[in-house]
């Protein structure tokens, strides 16, 4: 019985793929949201929610973006000043140094991927022009480098656009994504992520 458990586990792991579907449109304040996590050809899948993200101007003439968490009937918001690109700065370095510190995990998944499909469109105007133009920006910037690593791939359909709005606050954006990893890769990722975690406290 254990060698039948084993070679059954065996065969899963490495056959097996998990695959990620996700699909999200926002338009004004209508969200649609479709994000499903599957394994094992559909044996086991799993659903969750994700932020809500939203643009208004505040008092004074300063835009801000609202981020609503919502979990069932229950939603938590919180709000920043788009003038706060440090923050974003901060975060941004900080996923840097995860990444350095994680690269060769990463760099493992990424290679071994498979992307079948890839559309995100966006329309965003904060009210300010100046802080348009630098927030779209750097969003192209976002999205020309994922379409930049995910292009080589083949069979995958790939699209992305951003619209800028001048003159009023608004936010809108669709996403598409449809991948798969197999799961003999994850295991090996989770190797080299304990490898890193040790290399970092014995400080290598």
């Amino acid at each position: 019985m254990i060698i039948f458990t084993t070679a059954a586990a065996g065969l899963l792991l490495a056959f097996g793929r998990l695959s990620v579907r996700l699909e999200y449109q926002r338009q004004g304040r209508d969200d649609h949201l479709f994000l499903e996590v599957a394994a094992l050809w559909g044996l086991f899948r799993y659903r969750v929610t994700v932020p809500v993200l939203g643009v208004r101007m505040a008092a004074g003439g300063i835009p801000r973006v609202n981020f609503e968490v919502a979990t069932g009937d229950k939603r938590e918001v919180t709000e920043t000043c788009f003038t706060q690109f440090m923050t974003v700065f901060r975060l941004l370095q900080y996923f840097g140094r995860l990444y350095t510190r994680y690269r060769q995990a990463f760099l493992y998944l990424w290679h071994r991927l498979r992307v079948r499909r890839f559309a995100w469109h966006t329309l965003l105007g904060t009210g300010d022009p100046a802080s348009t133009g630098v927030t779209c920006g750097l969003l192209w910037s976002v999205k020309g480098f994922l379409a930049g690593r995910i292009a080589p791939r083949r069979g995958t359909s790939l699209r992305i656009s951003v619209k800028p709005d001048f003159f009023r606050p608004v936010f809108g954006t669709s996403l598409n994504l449809t991948a798969s990893l197999a799961l003999r890769h994850l295991l090996v990722a989770g190797f080299y992520l304990l490898r890193g975690r040790g290399k970092t406290r014995r400080g290598w």
